[in-house]
């Protein structure tokens, strides 16, 4: 990022899907050396988990020097989708920060801030999903699980 020309007043926004990738852990505290802007990570497993099993990632929930926005939506309705699912929801929460923002800055909100206003956007999201009902899914699952056996 260095390399890239990120300087002062620069905002970096770092997503990884799980919360565990180093490189992004790694440029997410980079850029608190740079600028006095407090980056953002965007993550998928749960603070408990990662707290728990891994160091690196500890580190950044625990230090008030980076923003933290945790979007893990709960399991997967597709077996074998963790990466599809967490970039899903990963895309939609920077893009709708990203595009919205402006817009969103020149609404006047009485009780929140823009940034709010798209964090309960994100929050909706994800209780949406975790309330679905994806039962419907499981005869297509089961039956791509019979192909499976049949070969």
């Amino acid at each position: 990022m260095v390399e890239l020309g990120f300087k002062e007043g620069d905002l970096l926004i770092g997503s990884t899907e799980g919360g565990e990738t180093s490189w992004v852990i790694g440029a997410v505290w980079k850029s608190t050396e740079i600028t006095q802007r407090k980056p953002y990570i965007l993550y998928g497993n749960t603070d408990e988990i990662l707290v728990q099993n891994v160091e690196r990632s500890k580190a950044f929930i625990q230090s008030p020097k980076i923003n933290k926005i945790n979007c893990n939506v709960g399991y997967m309705a597709l077996a074998g989708s963790t990466r599809m699912q967490s970039t899903t929801i990963l895309m939609h929460a920077i893009g709708l920060t990203l595009f919205g923002c402006d817009k969103l800055r020149n609404i006047s909100y009485p009780d929140k801030t823009w940034l709010e206003y798209a964090q309960e956007n994100v929050d909706t999201f994800i209780d949406y999903i975790t309330k679905t009902d994806f039962s419907f899914l499981q005869q297509w699952i089961e039956f791509e699980s019979d192909l499976n056996q049949r070969k």
